[in-house]
């Protein structure tokens, strides 16, 4: 069963890849679309950042499927999934932290955490059970 909810099945390295794209491209376009709208309109921000959270929660979940099939340690895959997940709330403070080179540690972390950090958790192999 490859649905990221279960607790049965496992999800592979294609699968997991796939459904990290889908979940990204939901999150970005998300964003880019209601942002403009709640300021245009006037409305409250958490609007969209409840629907990102849930977006959120839901690349949560593909990271604790995928990496529960590697480590086979719920807790260690729930709290490594958990830092996965929401690591990328961490990249407005580079503009507090680094001051003149803020713009290149922007996209440096940004290239780490919505590329790099997938693509290790997509290739390494599951455990043999």
């Amino acid at each position: 069963m490859y649905n990221i909810f279960s607790f049965k099945g496992k999800i592979d390295q294609s699968l997991f890849i796939i459904y990290y794209i889908i979940l990204m491209i939901v999150f970005f376009t998300l964003g880019f679309l209601l942002v403009p709208k709640v300021i245009n309109n006037k409305f409250s921000f958490y609007f969209v950042n409840l629907v990102l959270f849930v977006v959120n929660l839901l690349v949560f979940f593909n990271y604790k499927k995928r990496l529960f099939d590697i480590i086979g340690k719920l807790w260690l895959s729930i709290i490594l999934a958990l830092f996965l997940s929401f690591d990328h709330l961490v990249l407005p403070f580079v503009f507090l932290i680094f001051g003149k080179f803020a713009m290149e540690v922007f996209f440096l972390t940004f290239i780490i955490i919505f590329c790099v950090q997938p693509a290790i958790v997509g290739f390494l192999p599951a455990q043999n059970k």
